[in-house]
């Protein structure tokens, strides 16, 4: 603990006796004063040699001193990364996090703190592609949004009564695949903001080649030309597009994606995604510092596609992946 500011501070000289009185060092008999001479005693006098009732200032004695302190526990804290392909969900669509509180209480304890985070969704997330970047913009905006809530909990939970170093990051789904995605950021080169993990069916979107990245770029560009009524080009005449537009075109990308397709997700980007998560697990370029708890949910309803029942509609519906 960080030594406190204080007031100044004296004692009467009667303390010190008194004291040594108190834990047994020193009698009455031995000083040789009847109690009740010594409630009748004049205070010393300090005339004769006041400097002997001085006592060193101290680094941190101030005249500047109104402070007050709080002390409260420090309290694990839990992370939502909310899933939805990347493309939808909000930071309260777990709903309220006050059962899981209660559940993390039911112990004697002070249960945890919950934190529950938004990250930009489908085109204003997850553009990405040789194009895009060219000119500048910067892929997987949705992890680096996730990123700066999770250093910003590093940094500030205390100050709610967390604890820094007992951090959990959770999420289903794609907020599963974006925990995956923080373990492995950078290549393991920087360290994840959290100690713990709990990726629950963590998902990935499929990724696409860096020339349908473009395409899917340049689809942008059209579909905010056709509902601006402007020719938007390049990235620097998009940021110029009022949000209203930006958020038609984002729906028209998300919506013509193909089965079992959200359209948008992470990207290797050579930078926060040097590869695939997967692939980045495998050659051990990850946080190995990170305790991880996981569950998969082995579903295949709504992710089977209706178009491949049989052999010859499945190999056809295969390569319309590829």
């Amino acid at each position: 603990m960080a030594p406190s500011t204080q007031c100044a501070a004296a004692l009467p000289a009667w303390f010190g006796l008194s004291a040594q009185y108190g834990a047994g060092s020193l009698s009455l008999e031995e000083l040789r004063i009847a109690y009740a001479e010594l409630r009748k005693m004049d205070p010393e006098n300090v005339s004769s040699d006041p400097e002997k009732f001085i006592t060193d200032l101290g680094a941190t004695t101030t005249e500047d001193c109104l402070l007050l302190d709080v002390t409260i526990p420090k309290t694990p804290v839990v992370v939502w990364i909310v899933g939805g392909g990347y493309t939808v969900g909000h930071k309260n669509d777990a709903g309220n996090p006050a059962g899981l509180i209660k559940r993390s209480q039911e112990d004697g304890s002070d249960g945890v703190i919950h934190v529950s985070i938004n990250y930009r969704l489908g085109l204003f997330g997850w553009s990405s592609g040789p194009s895009y970047q060219e000119q500048g913009g910067v892929s997987n905006l949705g992890l680096r949004d996730q990123r700066a809530a999770l250093e910003w909990v590093q940094k500030h939970i205390h100050l709610f009564g967390g604890d820094p170093g007992q951090v959990t990051a959770y999420g289903e789904s794609a907020g599963g695949g974006s925990v995956m995605h923080q373990i492995t950021a950078y290549g393991a080169t920087s360290g994840a903001p959290f100690r713990r993990a709990i990726p629950q069916s963590p998902g990935f979107e499929p990724l696409p080649s860096t020339s349908k990245q473009d395409s899917r770029f340049d689809s942008v560009l059209r579909w905010s030309s056709y509902f601006s009524g402007i020719n938007v080009t390049t990235l620097a005449e998009l940021l110029e597009v009022p949000f209203d537009v930006l958020w038609k075109a984002n729906e028209i990308t998300i919506a013509t994606a193909h089965w079992g397709n959200f359209g948008w997700g992470p990207a290797v980007d050579g930078d926060f995604v040097p590869d695939l998560a997967g692939r980045l697990l495998d050659e051990g370029k990850f946080d190995s510092s990170v305790e991880v708890f996981h569950g998969i949910y082995d579903g295949t309803y709504p992710w089977t596609s209706q178009f491949g029942r049989s052999e010859a509609t499945h190999g056809e519906f295969v390569v319309q992946l590829q």
